[in-house]
């Protein structure tokens, strides 16, 4: 009767199961946009957002946030450079001649991506000039979340740059993942770089600091963990939680029946 009970619970428990949220759509939006934080208008200042639809009908809608000389800007002025499909087919959005960047396609402008695709990011912290070479960031869109393989930032100015995470419905900033901090006057060529993995199952996400060789750990709050969770548990089905019971049954009845 022991074993049948701890059967019967170690079924009930797989019954009543919940995983961690997949991937099951990515998409990328650029456009011209004046961000929070700056009275600028002028030409060449874009934003990029990623947006990700989980399998339990969630989607996240994540940019960039800069901290710097000028003060806070978000989003930070960012362009998806390219971006390059599992198949290899490297599709460019921007190009940039030196580092002035100009776009090569209409604006605004959204691209599915698929898992397994690679999209390189670029940054301007000046605001005023359509230098975007003062931050770079190559991410690869996988079914459990975003992994930075690298990032880079440069420039006269200190960086305090962290990646924001938005419930796309309600428009309420789930998580702040903060970034490396950047001193005056270091450059991608001083060996100021770092990565970071951002897992969407609610376990903590990790950026390697290469230039202090650092590894932080990060939390997620609590409002992304509820978010990312699947809302649907994944149940076995009445039936076979019956037929199981009733077998178990049988073999302890013919193993009694053997001791008569």
């Amino acid at each position: 009767m022991k074993k049948f009970l701890c059967l019967l619970i170690g079924l009930l428990l797989i019954a009543n199961m919940t995983l961690g949220a997949k991937v099951v759509n990515t998409w990328i939006e650029v456009k011209e946009e004046n961000p929070d934080g700056t009275s600028y208008k002028g030409d060449h200042y874009y934003v990029t957002y990623i947006y990700t639809q989980l399998d339990n009908g969630e989607v996240l809608k994540q940019t960039i946030k800069l901290n710097d000389s000028w003060g806070t800007t978000i989003p930070a002025p960012t362009v998806p450079l390219s971006y390059t499909l599992p198949n290899g087919l490297e599709v460019k959005l921007f190009e940039q001649s030196g580092s002035q960047t100009t776009p090569l396609v209409s604006l605004p402008y959204t691209a599915k991506l698929p898992v397994g695709t690679k999209l390189t990011i670029k940054m301007n912290d000046n605001y005023r000039d359509n230098n975007y070479a003062d931050g770079k960031w190559d991410i690869n869109i996988t079914e459990d979340g975003l992994l930075a393989t690298y990032a880079t930032e440069g420039g006269g100015f200190f960086h305090n740059t962290s990646f924001l995470i938005y419930d796309n419905k309600t428009g309420n900033l789930l998580w702040e993942l903060p970034f490396p901090y950047k001193p005056n006057n270091i450059y991608w060529s001083q060996g100021y770089w770092y990565n970071f993995t951002l897992p969407y199952d609610g376990s903590d996400a990790t950026v390697y600091d290469g230039y202090r060789d650092i590894l932080n750990t990060y939390s997620p709050t609590d409002a992304f963990k509820n978010l990312v969770k699947a809302n649907v548990s994944t149940p076995i089905p009445m039936g076979v939680i019956v037929l199981t019971i009733i077998g178990i049954l049988v073999v302890i009845y013919l193993q009694r029946m053997k001791k008569k």
